[in-house]
This record gives C-alpha cells, structure tokens and sequence, in this order.
C-alpha cells in the first residue's frame, strides 16, 4: 500500500472537539463486476436520436455522434485493458431517446436484442443527455453599477447497462462528465444572457464521450483513493499526533497505545480513535474497528471525528 501525506490546518468544533487530519491512500475495489471466464463482449445504443424532442439539425448532430462516440471509445478501452473480443454492434435499439436511467419503456426491446446475439455480454447505451449548467456572476462596479456575467458549464450524461446472453441486468450505472467553464456570457439585462450552442459544440462532446467511456470501463478495475480522516489533536497526544501526520503509522502506533489506559476517560478514548485510524491506514481493519468501538465507549458514544473506511 502507497501513502501520501496532505497536512491540513488544524480546526476546532463544539462538536468534537480541536481536531487535525492525516490521508493515505488505498486500493479500493472494482465497482462493478462481471462474472468470470467470458470471452467476448457486444456494445449497443438504445438512444434514438430520430425520437429526440427538438429538431435543430446541428444540435441533434452533436446529440448522435456524442452518443455514437461513447460506443467506439467503450471498445477501444476494453481493447487497451483486457484480451475481450469487442464489437460495437451496427443496430439500434429503436423506440426511445431517454435522457435519464429513470424510464424502463426500451427495456423488453432491449433484452430482444441482447438474446439475439451471440456475446456473452453485451453493453447498452440506454440514455444520453447533453446540457449546459448556468451560474450567474455579479459584480460591483466603481461607478455603483453592476456587472453580471454567466458562466456556463458542458455537462454530458450516460447511463450504461451491462446484460448477459439471457438479458438478464448486471448492472447499470450513469456516468457524467463535464468540460468546467465551457463558456461565459454578459448578462444583457436582469438574469437573463444568450447561452451558447450545443450546435457548436461538437468538438467537447466528442472529448467528454471519451471520458465517460474512460470512467465506465475504470469501474471495472481497482481504483486508487486518498482518504483523509480527522485526527484528534490534543496536548498530551502531540507526539503521536504528529507521527499520523507523516504517515509514521507504527510509531503512532506505539505512542497511542500507551494513552489508551490513561486515568483520564477523554485521553484515553482520543488516543484509541486516533489509534483506529493508525489501523486503518496499514489495512489492519480488524483492529482498527476494535479501537474505534473502545473510542466510543471511552467517551461515552460522543460522535466521533470520522468513521472507518470500509472498502
């Protein structure tokens, strides 16, 4: 396990009480799963595009070669990661344009299509959607006047379903990807402004496909996390504390295990949470969860600075 160290300042609440923080990192695993010993794997869109509610022929191209994108890139990443046999497949699942994971209209559609082909699974696109997010900006002028601004973020939408050979769900997921101040716009009066073109964006919808297929496949592999948890920061631990802050987590060890018998009830639960988190942070999780159950004891079910992370 690799560790990396983030110091942050120190805080104090009614609550718990002064606290400080120490991170480690931890390989957590795979989201989603598929059952094992599979050798090929079929891609396919359920978004129909000819069924979409508006009619502006830029923007409905933008909506079908954002989508069409997803598909391809979907298969180039499985390619790069695994020795599957990927196939984007050339139909389409016709009968629904659904922007949300919510609407099970396509479904029976859906599970026909997947029976009738050979993969052991197969991936569907079931929804997209593409949409700006507006935040507006005032500022105050020299003169007293103000100056309002729009910005605008791209924000792109899929959910991804994965069905076995008797079109069955495995899972289903939505992934959303966004490009952060795409654009920005005076505000021509009260909080209105002339938002820009989906039309035009053809260039960052192609992009963000291909991190929403990135983000899909990654959920398929262990992923790599920082946790930071808060640490109880007290006058008589500062040693130990300062162990967790570097990530020395067997000298935390050693120094907090001497406090947790202290006379002093309060000492000795914020050494035992702080001892947890030394636990934790080496993946000793039995022992971690051990020392976080006698912190609560110790200070009598007081709410505890962060809970255990379990993977």
């Amino acid at each position: 396990m690799k560790y990396s160290l983030v110091i942050l300042a120190i805080f104090c609440t009614s609550i718990v009480g002064c606290l400080s923080s120490t991170s480690y990192r931890k390989t957590v695993s795979p989201e989603l799963y598929t059952p094992e010993n599979f050798q090929n794997i079929g891609i396919v869109s359920a978004f129909d595009t000819s069924l979409l509610t508006f009619n502006q022929k830029k923007k409905v191209h933008v909506f079908s070669q954002g989508s069409q994108n997803i598909l391809v890139e979907l298969a180039q990443e499985f390619k790069k990661q695994s020795d599957l046999e990927v196939l984007v497949a050339d139909q389409l699942i016709r009968g629904a344009a659904e922007v949300s994971c919510s609407s099970e209209t396509y479904k029976p559609t859906a599970v026909g299509t997947v029976t009738d082909n050979s993969y052991d699974f197969t991936i569907v696109l079931e929804a997209y959607d593409l949409y700006f997010d507006q935040e507006v900006e005032v500022q105050k002028d020299d003169d007293g006047s103000k100056t309002r601004t729009a910005y605008y973020d791209l924000i792109a939408r899929a959910c991804i379903a994965l069905y076995d050979s008797n079109g069955h769900e495995i899972n289903k997921v939505t992934v959303t990807e966004k490009h952060i101040n795409y654009d920005k716009r005076s505000v021509l009066s009260g909080l209105l402004a002339v938002g820009p073109s989906m039309g035009n964006a053809d260039k960052e919808v192609k992009r963000l496909s291909k991190d929403i297929a990135k983000e899909y496949v990654a959920k398929y592999h262990p992923q790599e996390v920082m946790i930071t948890k808060n640490i109880y920061r007290q006058k008589e631990l500062k040693g130990g504390v300062r162990a967790l802050v570097f990530g020395n987590w067997s000298e935390a060890i050693t120094f907090f295990s001497r406090y947790t018998n202290d006379p002093d009830s309060k000492i000795a639960g914020k050494a035992a949470y702080n001892l947890s988190v030394a636990y934790e942070a080496l993946g000793m999780m039995d022992d971690a969860t051990y020392w976080y159950e006698q912190a609560q004891k110790m200070l009598d079910g007081k709410k505890l600075p962060d809970e255990i992370f379990y993977d």
